[in-house]
């Protein structure tokens, strides 16, 4: 992990970001990434108090799935774009995924049926405008992610992992 997040730290931008799951292994090709106790979430978000300030953002999202095509109702807005997964290694407790996001799409696809049709809440914790902390609430469980949108230091990364994971 260290070494995949050393080489592809520099190269992030908002088309070409790190998605971090986090989770755990199951087997070889299956990786869990349901949270099902609340207290964990409410630990994350106290500990993440702990050590530094944040914003936080609200959102009740619509998402529909089509192929490598995702299309949002995020608050009454829609947002549509494609992405690709370049790289992926995973962990016993994180997935690291390069992901490269096409928003040039002007005309939304609208395919008879979707793949996945997910509706949750989002809650977005921003830190220091570089690493986006995602908590989705779905029915009857949450999950954690981790987007990296610009190039940072490693060190700080690390920090917000160790503390995520030492939590699960």
């Amino acid at each position: 992990m260290n070494n995949f997040l050393q080489k592809n730290l520099p190269l992030v931008n908002k088309n070409n970001i790190i998605n971090i799951k986090f989770g755990k292994k199951i087997s070889q090709n299956i990786f869990e990434t349901k949270i099902l106790n609340n207290k964990i979430i409410e630990n994350i978000i106290q500990n993440l108090k702990k050590e530094t300030k944040f914003k936080k953002v609200y959102y009740q999202v619509l998402e529909f799935n089509y192929l490598d095509n995702v299309i949002l109702k995020q608050n009454n807005k829609l947002h549509n774009f494609s992405y690709q997964v370049s790289d992926t290694i995973s962990e016993q407790k994180t997935i690291l995924s390069i992901i490269k996001i096409n928003n040039d799409n002007q005309i939304i696809e609208c395919p008879s049926e979707y793949n996945l049709i997910s509706k949750y809440y989002k809650t977005v914790i921003n830190i220091q405008s570089v690493l986006e902390i995602i908590i989705k609430k779905y029915q009857n469980y949450f999950t954690v992610d981790f987007e990296i949108k610009k190039p940072c230091q490693f060190l700080f990364i690390k920090k917000y992992i160790s503390l995520i994971g030492s939590i699960l």
